[in-house]
């Protein structure tokens, strides 16, 4: 089993307590919830009101306060794209993942990074489309918060419509109470050029594949060894994995907090820290920094063919 543990930017999903990166108020309000479609009609994106929960067309401007616009500069994306209408750096890119995994978001300051349009090029996607599984806060027109998660591009990354789960707390605050934390347990396995993905609990593609975003991928390097070697949306994300003392994971209550500094490495093999150049071997914890910027906890199982083999095994 592994255990899922977030210690990040606005996210609690497992045994530690949060640990905000930027001051957070704790007001508890109430949290309303849907799922809708921004749009291109007649060639013009439609308005977002989350007071109102619903998206308007550019001729109903007297009946909505706009939060948001859709936008298909640099493919389908959104935010105020030099409307008057909308507030400047009002949203915000939190990561990728799923709504109700989101427990807090920061305080709206008005700086970066926080962006006015998401195809931001310093911030934001730094020029893409938005994509599926991401997870954005809108601080709305009236000093309200709201989370988006992307859940579809219908037509595609230069499509014309977008479709996004939301929550919004309409009587203030950035505490969202009905979030779902929760400890996640599983065994696996990873072999030969495959990536496993702890937030869809999932062994996959060596890089990216849709929502499926690899926490680590399987190295034999120096014999059984995992980390981000070779894989292309790994390689640039620094030193996410950390070994533990002792030997049995149900004793794990906590985790050192990643930094991207030893004794955290990019590969288990790391000569200095990691297994010093050597295989992993069974029983071993290892600490994991997810690309959600979560936490998971491993133990090694089993290395079925050896420790040059094809695979291990893991709780």
């Amino acid at each position: 089993m592994y255990k899922s543990i977030n210690k990040g930017f606005g996210f609690a999903l497992g045994l530690c307590a949060l640990i905000g990166m930027i001051s957070q108020t704790q007001v508890f309000a109430q949290e309303v919830t849907g799922v809708d479609t921004l749009k291109m009609i007649s060639y013009d994106w439609q308005y977002y009101d989350f007071t109102a929960q619903k998206a308007f067309s550019n001729e109903d401007t007297a009946t909505y306060t706009a939060d948001i616009i859709g936008s298909r500069n640099e493919g389908v994306n959104f935010g105020k794209e030099f409307n008057s209408l909308i507030p400047d750096r009002q949203i915000l890119l939190l990561g990728t993942g799923y709504i109700d995994s989101v427990a807090s978001v920061p305080v709206w300051d008005g700086n970066a990074p926080w962006v006015d349009t998401s195809w931001d090029f310093s911030y934001g996607t730094k020029g893409a489309p938005i994509s599926v599984g991401q997870l954005w806060v809108v601080y709305t027109s009236e000093g309200k918060y709201a989370v988006m998660e992307i859940t579809e591009l219908p037509g595609g990354n230069y499509g014309d419509s977008f479709v996004f789960k939301y929550k919004y707390m309409s009587e203030g605050g950035t505490t969202f109470p009905n979030a779902v934390l929760a400890q996640v347990n599983g065994s696996e396995t990873s072999s030969w050029e495959t990536g496993y993905d702890f937030s869809t609990q999932s062994v996959g593609e060596i890089n990216d594949g849709g929502r499926y975003k690899p926490d680590f991928v399987f190295v034999s390097n120096e014999g059984v060894n995992f980390g981000n070697e070779g894989n292309t949306s790994l390689s640039a994300t620094g030193r996410r994995f950390l070994l533990l003392e002792g030997d049995d994971i149900n004793t794990v209550e906590s985790v050192p907090e990643r930094t991207d500094t030893a004794p955290w490495v990019s590969v288990s093999y790391d000569f200095t820290n990691g297994t010093k150049g050597l295989p992993i071997a069974i029983g071993q914890l290892w600490a994991v920094f997810t690309r959600e910027g979560n936490y998971a906890v491993m133990q090694i199982t089993g290395l079925p063919d050896g420790e040059f083999g094809n695979s291990f095994t893991f709780n």
